[in-house]
């Protein structure tokens, strides 16, 4: 299992995501599901949160370690 991270786009918000996965479809697939969850939740008059934008922006920025 290796470990992805993922920083939250919103401006001034400091959460970063952090899920652990076999390989990069499934941290993704779990990023896209959290991160949804959180900017619904953190940020609710974020601009266009929709998982199809979300899970484009976790494929971009996410991160192994």
């Amino acid at each position: 299992m290796s470990k992805y991270s993922c920083k939250c786009p919103a401006p001034g918000c400091g959460f970063s995501l952090r899920v652990e996965a076999g390989d990069d479809k499934e941290a993704a697939t779990k990023m896209c599901t959290e991160g949804v969850r959180h900017i619904t939740e953190s940020h609710p008059d974020f601009p266009d949160i929709n998982p199809e934008r979300a899970c484009a922006y976790v494929l971009k920025e996410m991160k192994k370690s």
